[in-house]
């Protein structure tokens, strides 16, 4: 026998020391205060190790703060057992409760030193324990290890050591402490708690045939919402139309228009970022070739400025070489003429023989001389007289002579200075002659220019093709677009096949998914058939133990396992019923026969042990049942990974086969509108070429009218200058004669006085010459002679005098003669080389000019494309700037595509195209919306099909249809119908057969009532309690209830639901619905209590007592309170779980052929009649259950074995002392 056999305590619970005897009833008596629950509590930790369930409440110390208050405070269990006591202490470490298994007898000297110390070094107490022998000394790690070590729940390999420390081996032992636990606390006791104990005590564990409503949870919370999901895709309206299929046929539609348009943005944009990343990169390129341009336009104009300069230079030069020449011809010309005038070869002439003249004068002089000779004073005298008189005519000659020339003189300045502004006249007007000539000139030459240009122009407009890139853009695309739908045609096509692979290979997957559960389900299924049909056999068997032979031999405790047991049949024999055993004298024979059985083995087994097995099976069941559930599941799993991955493989490969499908029929179109767009082009290029040719041949004549008139503006100019240079001519002649009417009109006037001088000198010289020649005669000369020689004289003298006045003159000829007679024709040839030059020059730099000016016009023409491009490419990257950076056209996936198509489009065209797009599907995703919306409008959001019916983005919509395209391409529908109604067939299937499993232990929940009932009639107790019943009522767990209709409706139709399928409408329709409205309640019910995890055993049933009260019946009810009085009521609760008690007590002892005693407090029970304690003490120790009471006196002390006061000395201190000891009688 093992029980608690004392508990001391040493420092504790304001107790100084104290051993308490519990190997038997002990009653504590003393007044309130005094620490009569202080004990009850310490010996219910003993049981229960819950410092929270001690009846300590939160406004008082804690456990550990009370008992435990100072390092050496202590609580010591000493433990009775068949091979001695061990001791157990309880003491503080760490702040909390510890325990320490110490395999010897409880001594008071190992933690009292003879002084009378309390110890608190652990070592010391060690030492103190070892002194004499080796003890073992253990320490278990929690309170549950504590627990599982006293009630041997030993299951943990590490906690079997520890085996000899308990008092009873239980691995279910958890309601011995609760219910010792309420007895203490008067918890209140209800139909519950002891369903669970009657439960737990038929076999050695919980019952685990539990219907696990999480599973069915799982599978049926959404069955309204599945059924209603699926049957929109059958339900037809009053046409014959299936409304929800309609409506995804729009959302369809309205997904693929906005695929369209998505793949028209997606082009534009690769369009687009080919036209950009030309524009980036070309833009600097073409500004340096801009700028290059610019460079060789300013060089091309400075050539064009140097070429002018040079030609102007060189014209100048040219212009003053030919004034220059035409000045010396013209100087020739008017020389030639005035010479011509002034007889200058007569002068000549004259001048020729002016030494021969002198010569003769001299030769006539010395003739004159010898006639003179000896009348030379004559002659001195006259001489002297006639040199006088010369000399007076020489001077007035001269005079003359020096008026003349100073007139000549002035004329001849004057002439210059005529001619010189004559020649500056004529340079000036030549001058302006050339530059209106140079701007004629140079407008004749762009006239020139511009009907060349004109006539270029014609003959580019007889092949022009304005729209040649937009023609061979369309070119392009329309072969692009060519290859584009081959290539697509080719990709869909493979996509399909790959598709259509995929779809073979998880197909092929999902049969052998289903091959590989089905095999496991069927073996499953014969294990649960081999099982069942045991557990049958067991059943029935049990349900035959009632009034069995084996239930007799039982009640009358015969030793019949060794003889009977072991050659009596069990199903024929010992199960059997109606056989009447009764007991004779009998010397151990058979019949009469004498056996020795000791050679045989016994083979029966008693109902404990079918129960034990029906435990076993019923758990094998359940865990094959749940195995089968988690098949399904895992099948259900298995098959749902499969599709998952096959849609994750699948969907970008059905997107992408959705964008080729959308883009084939696209291009169709887009070639019909591109080779339109072509036509179009080729038309208005005719239309405008016929009008460019009008225009330019307008042009042509207009550009040939200006050249006509500039060229007859040259002319004018011409003439005019001819006439200017005549005027200027004629103006300079004029200004000549009238310096030559000067000289004429001086020489008049000289010649008048000329004549009155040689008129007077005539007479004078005649005068003297008449004296001279009256004194030479009279002197006797010869004066003829005389007069005749100085004749001759003065005529030599007259030529040589002549001479010398014409002298300038000849010399100026001679002079004219050499430098410009003479040069004459060498000027000409000057001239006209100059002239040819300068047409050479006018030619040269015309050609040059021209050369200069086309191939600026080429220049200008290129730099104009250049910047004309240039802007385009900066309008078109301002504009890309503007939608992607200011508008944010694009959203973040439009920016992240990095594709580029080749293009010949302008930015500004693509992003006009792009903006159009955009829109265009925009108000196609508008639609979409409303259509998903609409066709989400019939689903909830956790729908079977796992449509997304709350989507927020454009990519919410987009996936929405492309998934719903897909389901109704693969007809899923169809799979989900087909996969429902077989798991929920199956749920009916597993259901009923749950529940049948579950009722299959009515039969032993009502032996193991009878059983508790016959227990208190046997042992019955002996005061005011007259009876103590116990009752099974049908459940009213309204899950319960309901699944048993189920089971029930299965059972009688499983026979014609015929194929699995909710949605038919056939035959079975009255069937289905049924089935329909029984799923939807189960579904209602497991809704309505959400926590409720499982239905068990104690579901099936409700549970009842009734208690007779001397004349008080309580009628039958499901819950002990106010049965009478408080101490009835204590009473009665008492009762009841020391029959629980029992009933774990009986059954550990049973099965591990143990007995032991455990104890029950009972606080004031005082509460309770003392008539009432004899009966409830006997009550309880008939069923090896001692109880610890407590009250503030004794009424009997005699009642109990052991008696203690409890009082208080002057510092508060608990003194307990024991009163009585009543010794047991054998």
């Amino acid at each position: 026998m093992r029980y608690l056999n004392k508990i001391v305590f040493i420092n504790s619970a304001h107790i100084r020391y104290a051993e308490i005897q519990l190997d038997g009833n002990v009653h504590f008596i003393g007044t309130q205060g005094v620490g009569k629950s202080t004990l009850l509590r310490a010996l219910l930790f003993f049981y229960n190790a819950d410092k929270i369930h001690l009846g300590i409440k939160t406004e008082q110390a804690t456990f550990d703060e009370f008992y435990f208050e100072n390092s050496n405070s202590y609580i010591i269990y000493e433990v009775q057992r068949e091979i001695g006591a061990y001791t157990i202490l309880t003491y503080k470490h760490q702040g909390r409760a510890a325990f320490r298994f110490i395999d010897a007898p409880y001594q008071k000297d190992w933690f009292i030193s003879e002084t009378g110390e309390v110890l608190s070094d652990w070592v010391k107490i060690r030492q103190n324990i070892t002194k004499d022998a080796l003890v073992d000394i253990m320490k278990p790690d929690s309170y549950e290890e504590y627990k599982d070590i006293i009630f041997g729940n030993l299951r943990d390999s590490r906690l079997r050591k520890y085996a000899k420390y308990s008092i009873v081996e239980s691995t279910k032992y958890q309601n011995i402490p609760r219910s010792i636990q309420n007895v203490f606390l008067n918890s209140k006791l209800d139909a519950e708690f002891v369903k669970k104990t009657i439960i737990e005590s038929m076999t050695d564990g919980d019952i685990e045939d539990a219907i696990k409503l999480s599973v069915y949870r799982n599978l049926v919370n959404q069955f309204e919402r599945e059924y209603d999901d699926i049957q929109l895709w059958y339900k037809k309206d009053r046409n014959g139309d299936i409304l929800i299929r309609r409506q995804a046929d729009q959302v369809i539609a309205s997904y693929l228009d906005t695929i369209a348009y998505e793949q028209q943005i997606r082009r534009s944009i690769r369009e687009l970022n080919f036209a950009v990343q030309q524009a980036q990169e070309q833009l600097p390129v073409l500004q340096d070739e801009l700028k290059q341009t610019d460079e060789l336009i300013a060089k091309e104009k400075q050539k064009q400025r140097e070429a002018n300069d040079d030609f102007q230079s060189e014209r100048s030069s040219l212009n003053r070489q030919l004034g220059a020449i035409d000045d010396k011809l013209k100087t020739i010309r008017a020389k030639r003429k005035h010479y011509a005038e002034i007889n200058i070869e007569a002068m000549l002439s004259l001048s020729q023989i002016e030494s021969k003249l002198r010569q003769d004068r001299q030769k006539e002089q010395e003739i004159l001389d010898a006639l003179t000779k000896q009348f030379a004073d004559i002659e001195t005298k006259y001489k002297n007289l006639l040199a006088q008189l010369d000399i007076s005519h020489e001077r007035f000659q001269n005079y003359q002579e020096t008026q003349l020339n100073k007139l000549r003189e002035e004329i001849r300045k004057q002439r210059e200075i005529d001619i010189q502004e004559k020649q500056i006249q004529l340079t000036a007007a030549e001058v302006r002659y050339h530059e209106a000539c140079e701007e004629i000139d140079k407008k004749i030459e762009a006239l020139t220019l511009e009907k060349a240009k004109v006539d270029s122009k014609i003959q580019g407009a007889r092949v022009w093709q304005p729209y040649q890139e937009e023609k061979q853009s369309l070119q392009n695309e329309l072969l692009q677009l060519t290859i584009e739908e081959r290539e697509a045609s080719a990709n869909q096509k493979a996509k399909e096949q790959e598709i259509e692979r995929l779809r073979t290979e998880a197909q092929l997957a999902e049969e052998k998914a289903e091959n590989e559960y089905k095999s496991q389900d069927e073996q499953l299924q014969v294990s649960i058939q081999k099982l069942q049909e045991e557990l049958d056999q067991v059943n029935t068997l049990l349900s035959k133990y009632k009034g069995s032979f084996y239930e007799w031999l039982a009640q009358n405790n015969l030793p019949w396992e060794e003889t009977i047991g072991k050659v009596v049949d069990e199903d024929r024999v010992l199960y059997a019923q109606g056989l009447a055993p009764e007991l004779v004298a009998t010397n151990n024979t058979l019949f009469g026969v004498q056996l020795d059985l000791s050679q045989i083995e016994s083979t029966h087994r008693s109902p404990d042990d079918y129960r034990k097995r029906q435990k076993e099976l019923n758990e094998q069941i359940g865990e094959i049942k749940s195995q089968r559930i988690l098949i399904l599941q895992s099948k259900d799993l298995a098959i749902k990974k499969i599709r998952e991955q096959l849609s994750s493989k699948i969907n970008p490969l059905q997107q992408e086969v959705t964008n080729y499908r959308v883009r084939l029929q696209q291009i169709p179109q887009q070639k019909r509108d591109k080779q339109t767009q072509l036509d179009t082009y080729t038309r208005k290029e005719s239309e405008l070429r016929q009008a460019k040719l009008a225009e330019l041949q307008q042009e042509l004549e207009q550009a040939i009218l200006n050249l006509s008139q500039a060229r007859n503006e040259k002319e004018a100019k011409r003439s005019l200058w001819e006439k200017d240079k005549k005027q200027i001519n004629a103006i300079c002649e004029s200004k000549g004669k009238e310096l030559e009417k000067k000289i004429t009109t001086l020489k008049a006037e000289q010649a008048t006085e000329r004549k009155e001088e040689e008129e007077s000198y005539t007479k004078q010289k005649r005068q003297i010459d008449a004296e001279r020649e009256a004194e030479l005669k009279g002197k006797g000369a010869n004066t003829e002679i005389i007069r005749k020689q100085e004749e001759i004289i003065r005529s030599i003298d007259k030529q040589l005098q002549t001479i010398e006045n014409q002298r300038a003159t000849v010399i100026g000829f001679q002079k004219d003669k050499e430098e410009l007679f003479d040069k004459e024709d060498s000027f000409k040839q000057e001239k006209k080389a100059l002239d040819e030059k300068m047409a050479n020059l006018q030619s040269v730099f015309e050609e040059k000019a021209r050369k200069i000016t086309n191939r600026l016009k080429e220049l200008q023409e290129q730099r104009d494309k250049q910047d004309k491009k240039i802007t385009e490419w900066k309008e078109g990257l301002s504009q890309h700037n503007q939608i992607i950076n200011i508008e944010h056209l694009l959203t973040d996936t439009y920016l992240q595509e990095e594709k580029c198509v080749q293009t010949t489009k302008s930015c500004q065209v693509i992003i006009a195209e792009l903006r159009g797009a955009i829109n265009d599907k925009k108000r196609k995703q508008e639609d979409l919306k409303r259509s998903v919306n609409t066709f989400n409008s019939h689903f909830t959001p956790d729908n079977i099909f796992h449509f997304n019916t709350t989507p927020v983005y454009d990519e919410d919509y987009n996936a929405i249809a492309l998934s719903l395209q897909e389901f109704i391409e693969n007809n899923k529908i169809e799979v989900f119908r087909r996969r429902t109604s077989e798991l929920y067939q199956n749920i009916l299937v597993s259901v009923s057969r749950e529940v049948g499993n579950l009722m299959n232990h009515q039969s032993q929940i009502e032996t193991v009532i009878k059983d508790i009932n016959r227990d208190f009639q046997e042992k019955q107790f002996a005061g005011v309690i007259k009876s103590i019943e116990l009752r099974a009522e049908q459940s009213d767990d309204s899950m319960m209830r309901l699944l048993q209709r189920i089971k029930e409706f299965y059972d009688e139709n499983s026979l014609n639901m015929g194929a699995a399928n909710l949605f038919s409408e056939g035959n079975n329709e009255e069937v289905n619905k049924k089935v329909v409205d029984y799923l939807a309640k189960f579904v209602g019910q497991l809704q309505k209590d959400p926590n409720k995890q499982a239905l068990t055993l104690s579901d099936t049933f409700n549970l009842q007592f009734r208690v007779k009260e001397n004349d008080h019946d309580t009628g039958w009810v499901e819950r002990i309170n106010n049965v009478g009085s408080d101490g009835t009521d204590i009473l009665v609760k008492a009762m009841i779980n020391i029959m629980l008690i029992n009933v774990f007590k009986n059954k550990a002892s049973r099965n591990k052929n143990q007995d032991f005693i455990i104890h029950c407090m009972m606080d004031e029970i005082g509460k309770l009649h003392p008539n009432n304690i004899q009966g409830i003490l006997n009550f309880a120790n008939t069923r090896n259950i001692y109880l610890v009471n407590s009250s503030p006196m004794s009424y009997n002390a005699y009642d109990y074995r052991y008696t203690y006061m409890l009082t208080k000395d002057q510092k508060s201190m608990t003194i307990v002392t024991r009163l009585l000891k009543k010794e047991e009688t054998e």
